[in-house]
This record gives C-alpha cells, structure tokens and sequence, in this order.
C-alpha cells in the first residue's frame, strides 16, 4: 500500500479540493490523524419495500420478504480520511470504484447501474460520497454517515448511511418526485494503512484536553442544539389500517462545553462512572396541521434511542473523545433509514423525559428481563402511522416537528425544531416536499409567534419547577416544560372561538384537568378537545364557572402529546388564569397560566378595541 507524501498530506489538510470534494478541513479546526485507505466492500440495501408504492421495481441482487433489496460489491481504489477512533473530520482526495449489478425500471424507463465510482463531496457543511455512472453523471449520494475506525482490525466502516436519490436518477426514471429521496442504505469498509500525518497538540478552540470528559454530573453544563431537519420520508403503509409512516433526518450539534455521553443501551464504558451506564439521548417527531384556524397533533413517533456520534465539526480534537461521548462544538446525523430501523425504536412511556432517564433491563427491548436486548419493534410498531385522510384538507398547513431529549440539557427547546410539509400522493405513496425552513423551537410557534401578549393572540412557555431548586446543576433543573398558546376570533356578532392549544413537552407527571373561568352570565355553546390518536381521549364539563377538559378515569395528557381545546362563547377575551392540574402523586398542585379567556361582553369589547387601536393593550403576567 503506498502512502501519500507529508508534503501533499500538508497541502490536502489546508486546501478545498475542487468539484465539490472537500479536503480534511474547510476551515480552520483542530487537527486529527490523517489516513490513505483502499476501498474493500460496498454493501448497499435499496427500499423496495416502499419504492414499489411509487411504481419503482427492483432487478437483480437480494431480494428479502419484505420487498428490501441487498447488494455487495468488491470496492477498489482509495480515499483519504481525517480521522481518530472517536472523530472524524472529513474526506480528502480519493476515487472508489465498484459494480453494482442492480436495474431500477419505472413506466417504461430502465437504469441498469453497472460501474459506479464514489467521489468525496460536502453538502450544508458536512461530508458526504456522491455515487456516479461512469459517464459522470451523479446518480446518488451516500449521506448521514457514520465512520469508525477499527485499529484492530485496520479498517474503517461507514454505515447507517441514507443512499439519496439525485435529479439525474429521477430523471432516467421518469420520475422527479425520485430525486432527495432516501431510496435506501449504505455500508462501506476500507482497508486503513498508518496515518500519512499525525495529529497536532490535543486541544482545540479555546478548550483543553485535560481533565476531560467533563460530565454533568460533575457541575458541567450539556446543551445540545437540533441544527437541521433534513429529509420528511414516507416510508410505507401499514396494510392492516391504511395508515401511512414517516421518518425525517437529523442533526444535531452541542453547543455547550460539556460532553454528553452516547452510550447504547445495555452496554457500558468505564469512563462513564454514573447510572444508568447506558446513557443516551432519544428522538422523537410528531406531525400536525393547521386548518380553519387550529393546530392539531395527527401523529406520534415512539422513542429512537441513539447509540453513536460522529463528532464531526468539533471545537477540540482530543483522545478521549469516542463514538459514545458528543464533544463540545461536535456534530451527529442520523439518516431516515437509521430513524426508521426497529432494533432502536421503543416506546416513549418508557422514558422519564424530565429527567431523560431510561432503564434498559426489563425494558420493551427486554421482555424476559435478562439484560440485553432480545426484542425490537415490528416494521409499523413504535412509528409514526397517520391516517392519509388527515393529510387532503384543502388549504391546511402541515408541520412535522423533531425534539433530542438529552438527560441534563440546560435549554429543551433549542433540541426541537420544525418544517412546513408539502403532502402529495403518488402512486401509492406520498411526497412531502418542497419542504419550509427549517425553524429552531416547539411547533407552536408557527401557529402563534413565540412571546405574543395580545388581545386576540397569546403564547406562554410554562416552567414547572425542581423541587430541589436550591442546589447546584444538574439537581435544580425543571421538572418540565409545556408550552400553551391560544388564539380568539369574533365568529359573528354575538359568538367568539377560542382554541387553545397546550403541547406537554416532559413533564411526566402529565396533566390530568385543563380548566377555563368562565363567567356565569357567559353561554357556553360548545367545547371541544382533540388529542392524538395514542394519547388518552377526555370530554369537557361545566363546573363552578369552569369550563374543565379531563378524562372520566384521570388519564393525563403524556409528554410530547399536544391537545387543542375549543369554545364557543357569548363573551370577548380577557387576561386571566388558565388553571393546570398535573397528574401522579406527589406533583404539583395547580398550574396557574396567564391567558385569554372569555370575560368581556359587547359593550365593554367595542369600548376595548377602540383602547388597543390607540396603543392600550391588556397587562397581565407573563409566565415566560
């Protein structure tokens, strides 16, 4: 195996390689060992399972029983990598070649893939390998990627990478909506020599090695961003009710100076000395819709419990570091197919999200209580399964939100963030793209701007305290946080609607009764609540000049659950108390939340409206 001179290796560390390949660093960074690696095997498994629903079928390779289609090849050629057993810092030059004896056909269009080469590209600031045909043309990209080095064994894996299909795939075969989609996996293995340049001084900006890791139980602040949302997918339809499934793409990055630990569930690492031993964050989505004027929560994902990060993009290039522990500044990835994959999805009642801990043993993953993992969701089980029928109201808009739950993170709704969805059927599938912005925060606030205090409009972020608020990180953060927005509009003269929408985000013990004041001069012509399908369904009542929203049995409103509730009174809005009761024992007693309930009659509602068109608002209290 021939190594590449230090001279060059000096010069591929500094300098972009051009069409689009990056070097080891686009920018200034810390360093990491440098290695020449030969390409070995290139296993790719394509989604028949779903690509058959938009008309796409699959020839040659593996076929398994459920539609999947799997695909191996010998790889030659080589690849440089930047690169230490807990980091990794990019791709430099390098060409992989294969042949994969796969045909995609769709309505008369064939694609036979053949000979293929991988060449190292950088989207959105971060390392991908775009696959082309031998005529140039860039058919795929493997993205999301999870690199490892194995010292042991010389090599270096990638795996769990979404295999993207690109507008020259979709074009051949006749089928546009194709292209951005996640049509399946990839597996690399590469052949690793000794580094061609070692690493420089273990730190990085600002930061020092030494010490390190630095947990949070030790006093060190955690807090991990979601940065992206990159990909909504449809990925099947579950026979037995219609129902459709969904998976998005994340990353994350964290922007603390604290190390998160990442360790999969039932195993350990010594230098995790805390309980549990496995501990790790958690992804959850949801999808919503706004229609006639209400945000309404279609669906729920189970738990995907992470199990490995990259740290790409790090602030600090240390030996500590590994693929169990998220490093300050580093960024992690998971693809569709890894948000999609049953051996790490579970339930969510499974997790105590206000503290974000998990007990593995006796776990779903462990049904017999022996300590390791022996179970793993069926293909629909622990997903999110939407009825298409939700999914056609004319004019609505549609959201699907994503939140890391990470034990001892310092700010929650920095972890969760949101898009705007385009639901289209095709064929027997659905697109949902083009896709809106990414936004950073819960959901609500793209049905009421986050901080709003108006007369028609009002959005409060609700704090429910430690209960040892006194002692140092990490003993006195929150119980939980919820989020509560309304909105009320004059439905004719005499009527006015108020919809309020209470999203739970971890606070356990739940909320068992919403009650509204409302006065008893006040006509009360309806009220309505919604909740998502898996949640406990309540009923309202009217009791003591309160309108209440509860279940008969006390079931409470779980965390991640949003309910919207709805009345249709004979008075206008003012500022007054939304009352909360959490669930369990030993909670809370009420919840007090500054809101708009009904209170004004006509009379004093004209009188009102003229104030706040001249600039007096309503006052009242912020809760945050």
């Amino acid at each position: 195996m021939r190594l590449l001179s230090a001279a060059v290796l000096n010069l591929l560390s500094l300098v972009l390689i051009g069409s689009g390949a990056v070097a080891v660093a686009a920018a200034p960074a810390p360093a990491l060992p440098v290695w020449q690696t030969e390409g070995v095997s290139l296993d790719l498994e394509l989604r028949g399972d779903y690509l058959s629903d938009f008309g796409v079928r699959l020839e040659g390779g593996h076929h398994d029983l459920a539609g999947r289609v799997q695909t191996g090849s010998s790889l030659s050629g080589r690849l440089v990598i930047a690169l230490s057993e807990g980091q990794f810092g990019g791709f430099g030059e390098g060409l992989l070649r294969a042949r994969i004896e796969v045909t995609l056909a769709r309505a008369g269009h064939r694609l036979e893939l053949g000979a293929v080469h991988l060449r190292p590209e950088r989207q959105n600031g971060h390392a991908v390998l775009g696959l082309f045909e031998e005529a140039g043309s860039r058919l795929m990209s493997l993205t999301h990627l999870h690199i490892s080095m194995d010292p042991g064994q010389q090599q270096v894996r990638i795996v769990n990478a979404d295999l993207i299909a690109e507008a020259a795939l979709a074009r051949a075969l006749g089928f546009p909506e194709l292209a951005g989609m996640a049509i399946g996996s990839g597996r690399l293995v590469l052949e690793l020599a000794q580094p061609i340049s070692r690493q420089s001084a273990l730190e990085g900006r600002g930061l020092a090695c030494d010490g390190r890791p630095h947990w949070p139980q030790e006093g060190h602040e955690i807090d991990v961003a979601l940065t992206a949302i990159g990909a909504v997918q449809y990925v099947g339809t579950e026979s037995s009710s219609g129902r459709i499934k969904l998976a998005p793409s994340a990353i994350l990055k964290n922007v603390s100076t604290g190390d998160a630990p990442w360790i999969p569930k039932f195993e350990s690492r010594g230098y995790y000395p805390y309980d549990p031993p496995d501990q790790h964050p958690f992804l959850v989505w949801a999808l919503y819709r706004i229609d006639d004027g209400r945000l309404t929560q279609l669906a729920v994902s189970g738990a995907k419990h992470a199990f490995f990060t990259i740290n790409q993009n790090c602030n600090l290039s240390c030996s500590y570091l590994t693929g169990n522990i998220l490093g300050p500044g580093c960024e992690d990835v998971y693809g569709v197919n890894t948000n999609d994959s049953g051996w790490h999805l579970g339930p969510r009642d499974e997790i105590e999200a206000g503290s974000g801990l998990f007990e593995s043993t006796c776990s779903f993953f462990d049904p017999g209580c022996a300590g390791q993992q022996t179970n793993s969701a069926a293909t629909f089980e622990n997903r999110l399964l939407v009825n298409p029928q939700e999914l056609d109201a004319d004019g609505a808009e549609y959201y699907l939100d994503a939140w890391y739950l990470v034990r001892h993170d310092i700010d929650i709704f920095n972890s969760m963030g949101y898009r705007r969805l385009t639901p289209e059927p095709s064929g027997l599938g659905w697109t949902f793209t083009p896709l809106g912005p990414f936004e950073s925060g819960p959901v609500t606030n793209a049905w009421v701007e986050a901080g709003t205090r108006g007369m028609w409009q009002d959005h409060r972020q609700v704090v429910v305290p430690s209960d040892t608020p006194e002692l140092p990180y990490p003993d006195n953060l929150p119980r939980g946080h919820l989020s509560l927005a309304v909105r009320v509009e004059q439905v004719d003269g005499q009527l006015f609607r108020y919809i309020y929408a209470l999203h739970n985000h971890d606070f356990d013990s739940g909320v068992r009764r919403f009650a509204i004041p409302v006065p008893e001069s006040v006509d009360v012509q309806a009220a309505t609540v919604s909740a998502p399908p898996d949640a406990p369904q309540w009923s309202s009542s009217i009791q003591s000049g309160q309108v209440m929203f509860e279940a008969d049995d006390g079931a409470v409103q779980p965390w991640h659950a949003l309910y919207t509730f709805e009345l249709l009174v004979t008075a206008g809005p003012v500022s007054g108390g939304i009352t909360l009761l959490p669930g369990g024992d030993g909670s809370p007693g009420e919840v007090a939340v500054d809101s708009l309930v009904p209170g004004l009659d006509l009379l004093f509602l004209d009188r009102f409206i003229e104030l706040a068109a001249l600039g007096f608002g309503r006052s009242g209290v912020a809760t945050h």
